[in-house]
């Protein structure tokens, strides 16, 4: 029997059950930082739940998810879901999916636990459910994945860096700086990798996400990159040539 409660968003009390529901009547959320990302190098004819659900299953954190519930038995917590979207929680219903192609004749992996919100969730609202689990809270997004989602918010939702770090507990600078990482990473870094290298190491290319950050938060580097835009580019070379080990360095590059 499904089990109805509220959560506080923004002032405003938002109702959701809790339930067990079939995984096959779930789609996976399309805006989820790491999803968007890989539908992002694929037309949009192609990107169906099916070609999503395989680009995720090559990924080392779902394999890892997949073991831990496997050793697990079971989930710990609830996804998140608005209408039939995951809206937290892709990962896991990624791996429910595998484990009960493999144990077809186990229920326990038919059926995922979720939280249902209430339909009428805002952008503005799920944004800061999302925020308070993956940026501020402990189930931490990549560096990418974080930057990603505060473009987001800035780009569609119009909200003003200012605001946003109020809301996640950052400086204003610091906003702008994954802002503008993001952009630059995204455009002059990604978009030039070979599609073969991103599937085979999309973890560690977004990692390099932090030397972008790096350069952003180094006023006299940011200086530079005004005054010879060249250098920017020279910048996204390096890093292309795995020159740095580390975002220290990067900081260093002004002594």
């Amino acid at each position: 029997m499904a089990k109805k409660e509220t959560i506080t968003v923004k002032g405003r009390e938002i109702s959701y059950e809790i339930k067990d529901v079939d995984i096959y009547s779930l789609e996976y959320y399309k805006e989820n930082p790491r999803i968007n990302y890989i539908i992002s190098k694929h037309p949009p004819e192609k990107v169906t739940q099916e070609f999503i659900e395989q680009e995720l299953l090559k990924l080392d954190t779902v394999k890892e998810r997949i073991k831990d519930l496997e050793e697990n038995k079971g989930l710990l917590d609830e996804v998140y879901v608005l209408g039939n979207k995951v809206v937290e929680g892709n990962t896991r219903l990624c791996a429910f999916r595998r484990l009960y192609k493999k144990y077809p004749d186990d229920t326990r992996w038919k059926f995922i636990k979720a939280r249902i919100l209430q339909n009428d969730v805002t952008d503005d609202e799920l944004f800061y459910i999302l925020s308070t689990f993956h940026i501020k809270g402990k189930t931490e997004w990549d560096a990418y994945e974080k930057a990603a989602y505060i473009y987001k918010m800035i780009k569609v939702l119009n909200k003003n860096p200012e605001e946003i770090g109020k809301q996640l507990g950052k400086q204003r600078k610091t906003v702008e700086a994954m802002l503008r990482a993001y952009e630059v990473m995204s455009k002059k870094y990604l978009a030039t990798i070979p599609d073969i290298e991103l599937v085979n190491g999309v973890r560690d290319q977004l990692k390099k996400y932090s030397y972008f950050e790096a350069f952003f938060l180094q006023k006299d580097l940011v200086k530079k990159a005004a005054e010879t835009p060249a250098f920017l580019d020279e910048f996204v070379e390096w890093v292309k040539e795995d020159r740095f080990k580390r975002a220290q360095e990067v900081r260093e590059l002004p002594k």
